[in-house]
């Protein structure tokens, strides 16, 4: 029987015929670890430093980034009287401050969330797998947030500081909203992203009824992609369904919204960038959609690749001569 000897050209070959992993970014905090609850009674007072490391996160789920959470700086403002009592809890896998003694919609709430310390530096590379932005997901019933982020990193031995801020956004769908933050938009030297000692976020803003679900980095937008799932499907013409509806009436007490946040773009479904979410934003996602299913369709088979790659590959040992009996 002759051997077997396949050539490093025809296993290239076969290896290219094959479908390309997904590429994803580095997630800074699901919340799906370390999970917490506590109440605070102050509206403006900073409550004491909350810190979860190590072992706080030995309960199962994905532990955020460095395995350093620090919560710090609750307060509240515009509610109902002098003093109101919030819990702040991940039980749930999302992160909230929940009023506990008013169900006034009308409160804001302000924290710091933190990761990473001086002492225990992230040491992480937010450009890794080609991300240039990142992108936080909101759920809620009338998602609103300001957030000021601010990444520490180290360049040539020497300590540099980027920001950036979401300026009191009302993003537009009833449960689910994105904010991408592109790294061109921070101030400071961006080659600190490639070695980062600690980010921070901190609320200028945070609407009742809103809860960050993630925080990750992530590449440019895919036209049509409107959940951000990397793939253009019907999940994302549901996700514009929602959105277009929620224009017309996404609070809770029924007043009308009008989308006016310079973030339009970055966190809605306005896919053709002209201030309102309509049918032209529809149109956007159809055309490309159908351009991903006839890709989809002209694309052989993973079952074909791989006969078509094992042909190559016998072929190929075919040309080859048996090895010398001893």
């Amino acid at each position: 029987m002759h051997g077997l000897h396949v050539s490093a050209a025809a296993m290239a070959i076969a290896a290219s015929l094959l479908p390309a992993p997904a590429a994803w970014g580095v997630v800074i905090d699901d919340f799906s670890s370390g999970a917490f609850a506590y109440t605070a009674t102050s509206p403006y007072a900073p409550s004491a430093a909350f810190v979860q490391q190590g072992a706080d996160f030995a309960g199962g789920g994905t532990p955020p980034l460095g395995s350093l959470r620090t919560f710090d700086r609750l307060a509240a403002s515009g509610g109902v009287g002098s003093s109101s009592t919030y819990a702040v809890n991940t039980l749930d896998g999302l992160f909230r401050i929940d009023s506990v003694d008013t169900q006034d919609r009308n409160t804001y709430k302000y924290f710091d969330l933190t990761y990473g310390s001086p002492d225990s530096p992230l040491g992480v590379d937010l450009t890794a797998g080609g991300a240039d932005r990142l992108r936080l997901r909101f759920v809620g019933e009338a998602p609103g947030i300001g957030l000021d982020v601010r990444v520490v990193g180290m360049v040539e031995g020497q300590t540099w500081s980027l920001s950036t801020s979401i300026g009191d956004i009302f993003a537009v769908g009833p449960a689910e909203s994105i904010v991408d933050l592109p790294y061109s938009e921070f101030s400071g030297n961006l080659a600190a992203l490639q070695d980062v000692v600690t980010m921070s976020f901190s609320s200028s803003r945070l609407q009742a009824d809103t809860a960050i679900d993630l925080i990750e980095t992530a590449t440019a937008l895919l036209t049509g992609d409107f959940n951000r799932d990397g793939v253009v499907t019907l999940q994302d013409h549901a996700f514009w369904s929602d959105s277009y509806a929620g224009v017309r009436a996404i609070r809770v007490d029924g007043s009308l919204y009008v989308p006016t946040s310079s973030r339009l773009d970055e966190t809605t479904v306005d896919a053709n960038r002209d201030g309102a979410i309509n049918a032209a934003d529809y149109t956007v996602w159809r055309d490309a959609y159908a351009t991903a299913t006839a890709q989809a369709t002209a694309a052989p088979e993973p079952t074909a690749l791989l006969t078509c790659g094992m042909a190559m590959l016998l072929a190929a040992a075919g040309r080859c001569p048996a090895p010398r009996r001893a």
